[in-house]
């Protein structure tokens, strides 16, 4: 088994590109050059982070930018990679404004509104991987995006100007807009008012909570490590806790249909597992194109009610 392993890891390390390699014929900017570009549109963030909040220490917009940001970033894109499945920490600004008011005694709304560098760039790893194994050159993909500003911006104009003409938002017209949205503004405003003003302090964080949850993952990934239990078992709990429970669910189910009915009816599971790829992407388009048509329908039958006769 140890002979297995040597073997396997010298492959892995020969078959490995370098990181500063550049593929070719691929138009890709040299890695060098891309961490530059980070490293300084970061500090530039951070700059102006501390413009707007001089009272904000630096240290934070620092950790956030070259430490937080980096890690979880890197994270993400592990669990896309090996799952398909995002994963994140959530409510990360939130609890960090209010930490920060509870332990310098901070008592403004501004915080709320500062641009602290506090990002995730799983997602984008995973479509430059995508763009990678499709052969797409970076400046094909430079010239796509440009297009799609372009036509979005005008499009984008076009509908809600249309959206605006049909009646006022919120209105009757649009139910979910006159429903929600004031309950979304008063729960903002709840968040805002009740953790970092004075006089309305509540209790939103729970120390006991957070130390016994953040012990025991810390201490979960070197048990799976010494039983040689398979990795995508901790990234799969880490997406359970982290995810709502309707969406754990599902994936169960599909997860137990997959592996117990599907799988058993192909003479090769890789097969399936391909073919559940090419099945998801359908029906994603699927569901993109049914909620367009849905919402057209939707724009029509509300204009044609607004005649008076």
């Amino acid at each position: 088994l140890r002979e297995t392993r040597r073997i396997r890891r010298r492959t892995d390390q020969e078959e490995r590109l370098p990181l500063t390699a550049v593929l070719p014929h691929r138009g890709d900017f040299p890695v060098p050059l891309m961490m530059g570009v980070y490293l300084g549109t970061t500090a530039l963030i951070v700059l102006f982070c501390k413009m707007l909040l001089p009272h904000l220490s630096i240290l934070f917009p620092l950790f956030f930018a070259f430490i937080y940001t980096p890690i979880i970033s890197y994270v993400d894109a592990r669990m896309r990679g090996l799952t398909g499945q995002w994963t994140g920490i959530p409510f990360v600004r939130e609890g960090f404004n209010i930490l920060y008011s509870k332990l310098t005694g901070y008592r403004g709304l501004d915080i709320w509104f500062a641009p602290l560098p506090i990002y995730d760039y799983g997602e984008g790893a995973q479509h430059f991987r995508v763009v990678e194994l499709t052969g797409t050159k970076f400046t094909g993909l430079l010239k796509t995006e440009v297009v799609i500003v372009v036509i979005g911006l005008l499009a984008n104009l076009a509908v809600w100007q249309y959206l605006w003409r049909l009646a006022p938002i919120p209105s009757y017209v649009y139910p979910f807009a006159q429903k929600m949205w004031p309950l979304y503004a008063f729960g903002q405003a709840l968040l805002w008012t009740t953790t970092t003003e004075r006089g309305r302090q509540l209790m939103p964080l729970k120390p006991n909570i957070i130390a016994t949850f953040l012990l025991g993952t810390i201490l979960i990934y070197p048990f799976f490590t010494l039983t040689n239990l398979p990795a995508l078992l901790f990234y799969g709990l880490v997406q359970g806790i982290s995810g709502m429970p309707f969406s754990g669910l599902f994936s169960l189910a599909g997860a137990l249909i997959s592996r117990f009915y599907f799988e058993k009816n192909y003479p090769d599971k890789v097969e399936w597992r391909r073919y559940a790829t090419v099945l998801l992407a359908g029906y994603s388009c699927g569901m993109g194109l049914v909620g367009m048509f849905c919402a057209a329908i939707a724009m029509v039958s509300k204009a044609v009610t607004q005649l008076p006769y």
